[in-house]
Order: structure tokens, then sequence, then C-alpha cells
């Protein structure tokens, strides 16, 4: 009776006060502290308050202070009061999780106590030891955060007591409406109690809610009470593997505070036949009939897991084998994206071994998103750094056998190698790529190895070839395959393969290397995607062939280069030769034309980085037009002047890809009669000083005064093209005197009766 008729005056003195703008009675430590209340704690109820502060819609305010008290009762600890800026009171919570309001804003209401129109509430989750509770608060230390989200008002109390063995949390939430939109005020008080708060009261933006993508499991606010939300049940038959991936997010008061999972007999939770085989926590605990704490390990590390498990890609294995169940849970760490961490659990019972048994995934104080299920992966591990997809005698037919699925975020290029062995019986019995969505699990892409590949949703970048129905169908924009010998090619060849996304960009290239080395080709597909923030899935598959995939497939950041000068071909290294062109320099007679530029190549063979023409004065491939000379950066060419004698190099081929790619390359061609020099000097990319030099000389007096023009190209590479300059070099004079000359033609060979055309005299080309 005493304790109804006190909080019922409670109500009536906050409701009546409620309107006033309280002065706070806070004491000034002069620490950074301050405190409220009496030393003694025999400061009443209701009698001295912190001052007001504001909290906006969408707002976090945080208290931090050691409560004292004088441990007769309960309720003898710190209360919150939070009001609207109108006056309106919405909550009054007290220490002992007992507390009121003057309305029902949610399905809490404990009912009416006092027979009045208030509301009264228990707060509905705390972990309290009730039996110990009014020693454990008298010198704990309690963070508070009062969190505005949309339209719910949320209240956390984590307390540690004095000794710091012990801690405990009190959870709170209540509707507030929609509309609400104005200002909410808290301050606290004691009854029979004081506080030393902290100066610093911070008032944040609220942390964004986690996201479900998938089937959400918990409370987005992370304050999911004990064994009240559930996934679905997974059954897993004997001698076979259920598997459950997801993400784990958690309110981090304790390492429990995150997944749990059940596997259980075949029965409904508390239904008939229902037994609890294990329970296991995330944090290396559980219980049930079949637990046993020796069968348990980890390798977590306890001083950043919290961190490490909230936001965790969690992925669960439940594998049978006979009775024997055996529990494999892998989490990727938050904190890295890459620190995976193991728990594992196995129990044995033979009598189970021919029962069903089930699976389910539940959380206290956190929220699960379960992630559609990845599909099964049919890789066979080898023992040597790889694995075999596909049957050996290449009997196992379209998509029948999958890879693992990789992710690749926007902005990431993922890499295959593997060798392809095949039936031979048609192009297409090869390998073959699937590309998904992994937001929508919707197909975007699948690319077979002969290059023909299908999309979903019906894009048109220039490459559709028809096909009359809801899919547009796309050959590859480059290939090199020699058809007439693809299919005994690609028996055994070995296949590098990039997935590459660049800003907008989704580009394929493929790699092919035939079993005895003597050929190469590449597939090159490129689309514009310009969904970034979607996430691609892939995996291999396999049409009456076999893979030998490499088990390192690693997932690093695409490749971007800022051009500086003339970009000439592609960024993602996919031009062919001729493709792209730089300017045309045309040089007469005796002169000499110098280009400057970077070179970058794609590094699948020595051949992909510059290469430089030179050829008559007419277009390419217009009347006229003569290669005279095609030189490539690795020591080789052709042209109707082509010799291979004339061709020099001082290249370390062990190094050359990694040295070009990025070199700073100088090229200079100059002309002295019919001689034409050619001097390319490049600056080692891996570790800007040493010079490589290449050299190709050819003399033909016929062209000796033509123009030639000169210009580069890159296959496989890109350039970037800072500078072209033509200069002269010996000016070619008319000479036109009575005085006797000796006249030498080119060669060195006097000519008696010399007629028009160029000559040696005392040493200087005329023309006569």
């Amino acid at each position: 009776m005493n304790y109804l008729r006190k909080t019922f005056l409670v109500f009536m003195t906050g409701l009546l006060c409620s309107t006033a703008a309280f002065a706070g009675d806070e004491v000034d430590l002069g620490d950074g502290t301050s405190r409220l209340g009496a030393e003694d704690n025999t400061t009443g109820w209701w009698s001295q308050f912190t001052d007001f502060v504001e909290i906006a819609p969408n707002k976090t305010l945080t208290y931090t202070f050691k409560n004292y008290s004088s441990k007769a009762n309960n309720w003898n600890n710190w209360a919150v009061n939070i009001v609207a800026e109108s006056g309106y009171e919405y909550l009054i919570m007290r220490a002992d999780c007992f507390g009121w309001s003057n309305a029902n804003f949610d399905a809490m209401n404990t009912g009416d106590a006092a027979g009045n129109d208030n509301t009264w509430f228990t707060c509905n989750w705390n972990n309290y030891d009730w039996g110990n509770f009014i020693a454990n608060l008298d010198g704990a230390t309690v963070v508070m955060t009062i969190k505005r989200n949309d339209a719910s008002l949320i209240l956390i109390e984590d307390v540690t007591t004095a000794d710091g063995t012990q801690k405990f949390r009190h959870y709170f939430e209540m509707d507030v409406p929609a509309s609400v939109d104005e200002i909410l005020k808290a301050r606290l008080t004691v009854d029979n109690a004081h506080l030393i708060i902290n100066n610093e009261v911070p008032v944040v933006d609220s942390a964004p809610l986690p996201t479900a993508t998938g089937t959400q499991v918990g409370r987005s606010d992370l304050a999911t009470p004990w064994w009240t939300a559930f996934s679905d049940y997974y059954t897993v038959q004997p001698n076979e593997t259920g598997k459950v991936h997801f993400k784990n997010y958690s309110c981090k008061v304790g390492n429990w505070n995150n997944w749990l999972l059940g596997v259980t007999s075949d029965a409904d939770r508390g239904g008939d036949g229902y037994e609890e085989y294990v329970i296991l926590r995330s944090d290396n605990w559980g219980w049930g009939t079949k637990w046993d704490a020796e069968n348990i390990t980890n390798d977590y590390d306890w001083a950043s897991f919290k961190d490490e498990l909230d936001g965790a890609d969690v992925t669960i294995e439940v594998a049978r084998e006979g009775g024997k169940v055996t529990v494999t849970a892998k989490a990727i760490a938050a904190t890295d994206g890459t620190t995976v961490r193991t728990e594992t659990y196995t129990f044995t019972d033979d009598e189970i071994a021919n029962d069903k048994i089930r699976v389910f995934l539940t959380t206290e104080g956190g929220m699960l998103d379960i992630l559609p299920d990845a599909p099964a992966s049919d890789m066979v591990d080898l023992g040597d750094g790889t694995s075999r997809l596909g049957a050996e005698d290449n009997t196992d037919g379209w998509f029948s056998k999958v890879s693992d699925q990789i992710e690749i975020p926007a902005n990431k290029t993922l890499t295959y190698t593997f060798k392809n062995y095949s039936s031979k019986a048609n192009n297409w019995n090869c390998w073959v790529l699937q590309l998904v969505e992994k937001s929508t699990n919707e197909e975007l892409l699948i690319g077979r190895g002969d290059c023909y590949m299908v999309y979903k949703g019906g894009w048109d970048n220039g490459m559709n070839t028809g096909e009359g129905n809801d899919n547009t169908w796309y050959n590859t924009n480059q290939n090199n395959y020699n058809w007439e010998d693809f299919v005994s090619n690609l028996d055994g060849a070995t296949v590098v393969m990039n997935v590459k996304r660049v800003e907008s960009d989704l580009i394929i290239t493929e790699d092919v290397t035939t079993a005895d080395g003597t050929y190469t080709f590449r597939h090159y597909f490129s689309m514009p995607y310009a969904n970034a923030d979607e996430t691609l899935l892939a995996r291999l598959s396999i049409d009456n062939s076999h893979l030998i995939i490499n088990n390192e497939v690693p997932v690093v950041d695409s490749k971007t280069i800022a051009i500086n000068g003339k970009q000439v071909g592609n960024a993602d290294m996919s031009s062919l030769i001729f493709d792209a062109l730089s300017e045309t320099y045309t040089v007469e007679h005796d002169g000499s034309v110098k280009l400057n530029f970077k070179n970058y190549s794609s590094k699948v063979f020595n051949w992909n980085n510059w290469i430089l023409a030179i050829t008559s004065d007419a277009d390419r491939g217009g009347d006229g037009y003569e290669e005279y000379v095609v030189l490539r950066a690795d020591n080789w060419g052709w042209g109707t002047k082509w010799n291979d004698a004339n061709i020099t190099n001082d290249y370390n081929w062990a190094s050359f890809m990694d040295e070009m790619d990025g070199a700073d390359v100088t090229i200079e061609v100059t002309r002295e009669g019919g001689k034409v020099t050619v001097t390319a000097k490049a600056i080692a990319a891996t570790d800007g000083t040493t010079v490589r030099t290449e050299t190709y000389t050819f003399t033909d007096d016929e062209i000796a005064n033509d123009k030639i023009r000169v210009f580069l190209t890159t296959e496989g590479g890109m350039l970037d093209v800072m500078s072209g300059v033509v200069t002269g070099i010996n000016t070619v004079k008319n000479v036109n005197n009575a005085k006797a000359e000796t006249y030498y033609d080119l060669s060195g060979r006097r000519v008696a009766h010399p007629t028009k055309g160029l000559y040696i005299v005392n040493g200087k080309k005329i023309i006569k």
C-alpha cells in the first residue's frame, strides 16, 4: 500500500513540475565531474536534478556516471526523466527497471497500477542479478544511452559493478508517434543516493540501424530479448551437411550478444519429442543433452571479439557422419574483412545416426541477416593447392557442377587460374563463368569458353547479335582464337581469367595458352555496368569437361591509370593492334622524330606493349601505303624493310613485363640519307633507374628523298603520349657552281658523269 501511494505521489509531483525549466543541482568537483545528491545519500526522491539536455530527433545522448546508494531499497539509486519541449512527460524510469509515462505508446503496458491515467512499465529486457542487486549497484559505473530512432525512444543502461566483475544491461523502448518532431529533454535525479557524473554529456547523431538484405532474425535496434526471435528450421539428413550463411550484428554489451545455434531433435521447439542436443553460443559456450565443454574449440581474440563479430560474415556448417555431428562456424571479422575466426563443436551419439535433426538460429541482444543459400560447391580438393571441378572422364553435363561462389565488390578484380580439359565433342565443351547480382540473386551473365555469352535484362551496348527472345545474346567483341583447331587447343590449356569492375564497366578477359605452350589466345568482353553499390557473385561451371583450379582466387583492387598526355589504347589494356593510333609524324629527308610516352601493359604477353610503325607517306590502308617496319617493344617486327639481323636489345626477359608496365619510354627515329635508325629507351617501372634499349636500322636509298610517316599503336596495352617532336639534322643543299667537283653516290662509289639525284661532294650531301 505504501509503495503504490508513493509512486502515485511521485507521478503527481512529476506531472506538476514537468513544465518548469529546472535549474541544475549539480556540484562541480573541478576534476571533470559533478556530484548530484548529498554524499551521505540523504537526498530524497525528486528533490535534486541535473540540467536538462536536449535530444533532437535521430540524436543520441550519453550519460556516464558512478552510482552510490543508501542500499535501503532497490529504488535508492538513479532515475532518468524525459519530457517533451512542450512539457509533456514521456518517461520516468528508475534504476530497478520500474517506470511510468503519461500515455500508452506501445504494447508493453503492464497495467494501470494506481487506477489512473498513467501507463506503468517494467523494462522489457534486463539481466540484473536481483539477489545481489542493491550491493551490486553501490559504486557501480553506469553508461546510459538515450537514443531517438525515427519514431522510437530507446533507453539503454549498461552497468558494471564497482569491482568490475559483473555487468548488467537494462533496455527499454517505447514508441514515440512519428509526427512528434519536437525536441525532447532528459535529466537525472536520485532517491537516497548520489551520482558522480562526467561533465561531458555528448549528443550525437544516432547510428543507423543495421539493414537486413535477406531474412531478418531479431530486432534492428539490437535489443532482441533471449529466445524471442528464430530463423527457419533447417533439416539435416543422416550423412549430409547443412549450411547457413548470415551477417551477425551485436549490441556489444556481452560476448554472448551474438548468434546462437540450436541443434535439436526433429520436432518443433517446446513440442512433443523436442530435445535440445546442443545450444551453441558464438562466444564458445553452450548447453544441451549432448553438451560437453571438452568438445568445443575456437581461435578467438577475446580483446577484439566484440568488434570483430559485430557485422561479421558468418557461415555455419553442420556435418553428419554416422552418429557424429560436427558444427563448424567461420566468421569473417567485420574489423578488417579478411581475418577468419573459427569455432567448432563435435558430439557423437549413434542412437540418432539415422534420425533427422533440426538446426535453427537465434540471438540475444543482436540481429541476424540470413542470406540466400550460396550454391553448394562441387570442387574436390586435390591436396596440392588445386581442386578439381567435374569428373575426370568429362561426363558431367552442362552446369551440373559448380565452384565456390566468390564476391566481387565495385572496383575489384577477381582472377581465376585453371587448366581446362574437354570431351572435345563441341566448342562449348569447356569452362563456363556465371555472374549473379548478390542483392537480388538474379543471374547477370553466363559466358562460355567459346566466346558465347548471354545476359538477362537485354542490355544493348552495340554487341547484340539478336536472338528473338527476352534475352540478349552476345558474341565477344574481341578474340583471337584459332577456330579451326579450337577444340584440340583448349584441351589441357591453361586459362587466366580476370573479371574486372572499373567504375561503370564490367570487363572479362580470358588468356589461354595451349597445353604444349605453342599458342596463346585472348578472349575479351566489356559491358557497361554502372551499379556501383551492387556486389557480384562469381562461380565456374563446366559442360562435358573438367577443370583443375588453383585454390587461390584473389580479389584485389582494380588498377586505374591517370593520363597526363594523349591516351592511345583502352585503359583496360584490351586494344588490338592498330585499333588505336597516336598522331602521325612526318619526317622529310634527313631529320628525326622524338616520341615520349608512358607505356602500360596487360602483362599477359611480352608483346602487350608499345608498337612503332614506319611507313610510306600515305594513309594507313590507302593508295601507296607501305609498312617499311612495324617494330614491337619485345624485339620483333615485320615489314618490307624488315631484317631480323638488324635488331638489338639489352632486355632482361625474366623481368621484362614488369619493367615495361609503367615504363617511361623515349623513341627516336633518325633519317640520314637512305638510312633509318630507331632507338627506343625505356626507364624500367620496377626501379625508375634501369634503362633498357632496343634499336633497329635499315637502309634504302630509294626512299632517301621521300617523306616517311611514324606513329605508335599497342596491343593489349595503353600508351600515355606526352610529346612528339620532329627536327632537322643536316639541311640538304642545292649546289650549282662551275667548279669541278668529285661526286660520289651514297654507297661511296665515284660517279664520273652525275645526273639528277643525291650525291656526296666534299663530304656533304647535295642535290644535282
